[in-house]
């Protein structure tokens, strides 16, 4: 059995993998929500309350809609795709409910957020690690045009959460510095 292959079954492709993505059958269709939860405050919101006092310390307690829309169904383990304007709170939209779920204790990474710039990734990053603070949680920046051996050594330390750049995230798995547990 190779190293693509296991409980889950054969490789599905991917940054190494060679084959075609297997069907799953007929995809169901996309249910869009714009009705907003009851929620008026992160209090109220299903999050960690470690990731809530992060929050706070951010000075940020009344959700967006976005926030609204998505955390709830993200805390439930639902697949969630959004669409929303630029500052509008994409990033603590999926973020806080990612940290909430973060097993600190793991030495491996368990979240991942893929960004289009070095800059967005840097920006999503910080974010990011503010909210992982209270719990313990690890954040790496992989990102292409900085140094590789100090983006390695938080790897090695154990982060739980990457954000970075496909070309570099791409790169790291390649070379085997970061890798996906099943």
């Amino acid at each position: 059995m190779n190293r693509h292959q296991g409980r889950r079954g054969p490789s599905r492709g991917g940054p190494s993998g060679s084959s075609a993505p297997q069907s799953r059958g007929s995809a169901a269709p996309l249910k869009p929500s714009t009705a907003l939860p009851p929620f008026e405050t992160f209090a109220e919101m299903p999050l960690r309350a470690e990731v809530l006092a992060a929050l706070h310390a951010m000075g940020i307690t009344k959700p967006t809609p976005i926030q609204r829309l998505a955390i709830p169904p993200v805390m439930s383990g639902r697949d969630v795709i959004a669409k929303a304007e630029t500052g509008t709170g994409k990033t603590l939209a999926f973020g806080a409910p990612m940290m909430s779920k973060i097993d600190a204790s793991r030495r491996s990474v368990l979240g991942l957020v893929l960004c289009p710039t070095r800059e967005l990734a840097q920006q999503v990053a910080q974010v990011l690690e503010k909210l992982g603070q209270p719990i313990g949680a690890k954040v790496a920046l992989s990102v292409g045009g900085e140094p590789m051996n100090p983006q390695i050594d938080a790897l090695k330390a154990g982060a739980q959460v990457v954000g970075g750049t496909p070309g570099r995230v791409i790169d790291l798995y390649g070379q085997k510095f970061l890798s996906f547990p099943w």
